[in-house]
Parts: C-alpha cells; structure tokens; sequence
C-alpha cells in the first residue's frame, strides 16, 4: 500500500521546461582522424519576478563549441525556459532559487537536447558533463 505524503506549506513547484531557442551548426566535412579537439562551453541564467499568480520564469543559456586546431567545428546556442510557480513564503530567497535550483532543474534537458542533435548530425553524442549549480 502507498504511503499518502503531505506536501510543504511553501516552496517551488515546476509547471514546464520550454525549449526557447536552439541553433546548431556543424561544418560538413570533418576529419575525426587528426587533431586534439577541444570544447567550450559557458552558460548564462536570466530570471523574471513572479506576476500576481506567483509564476515565474528562469531561463538558461548556453552556448558550446567543438574546435579542433583553433577552427570551430561544432557550435551550438540552447536557451530553455522553466516556468516555475511560488507558493507560501519559501525559505529558500527567489533569487538563490532563480541561481541555483532552476538552473540545476533546467540543465538536465539541455544536456539531453544537445546529445541528441550531435547524435543526428552523425558526429556522435555530445555528452555535457552534469553541472553542480551552488559552485561557481
């Protein structure tokens, strides 16, 4: 038998993860045979405050490059969205949430999203590694 679970008074909760922008570009001919390859990855975070409703949004940016001899091979820009809904008064203050918590929450489908379009341009997945948030 399940256990029925109480939820807190106050908190986040997530309502959707919305893929806002993704641009991907790859260079056509690509000699997997020679060269180190190296990555750059950076990220940014931008957040609004929460209308009337408490909803709000966080958004997550992030832009990656493959470059091998100093030439881009790989590019890619991701930006994701998650709407989140403040209920009660959280402990937690809505910008360490908007820094940390939505980030982390978002970064997952990022990860997958760009796995999956490396994959389909036949250059193999891209694997992002997992990212902790609470260290910058």
């Amino acid at each position: 038998m399940m256990e029925k679970r109480d939820f807190q008074d106050s908190g986040y909760r997530i309502l959707s993860v919305i893929l806002v922008n993704s641009q991907f570009n790859r260079q056509l001919n690509i000699d997997f045979s020679h060269g180190e390859v190296s990555s750059e990855v950076d990220m940014g975070v931008e957040y609004n405050q929460p209308n009337p409703e408490n909803i709000f949004s966080v958004y997550l940016n992030l832009e990656f490059k493959s470059l091998r001899n100093s030439e881009t091979e790989v590019s890619c820009t991701i930006k994701m969205a998650g709407v989140f809904q403040k209920y009660g008064e959280p402990s937690l203050p809505i910008n360490d949430f908007c820094q940390v918590n939505g980030p982390a929450i978002i970064f997952p489908f990022i990860r997958e999203h760009i796995s999956s379009l490396s994959f389909k341009a036949g250059i193999g997945q891209i694997l992002l590694p997992p990212l902790n948030f609470t260290k910058k």
